[in-house]
């Protein structure tokens, strides 16, 4: 989990964010083998998402 965050700040990813839409996601990633768990990488996952309208996190 911690590499998965450290991959959010390295990519400039809400943690918050990537999080609640990773695990609103999860349960038809696992459903349908068609889909790739990669897409929900912090990096790949920033190319495909526009933000949300989550608040930043301060540092």
């Amino acid at each position: 989990m911690y590499s998965l965050l450290g991959c959010c700040k390295a990519s400039d990813v809400n943690p918050r964010e990537w999080l609640t839409d990773v695990f609103s996601k999860i349960a038809s990633y696992n459903a349908n083998y068609n889909l790739d768990l990669a897409d929900l990488l912090p990096h790949i996952w920033k190319k495909s998402n526009k933000c949300q309208g989550f608040p930043k996190d301060s540092d």
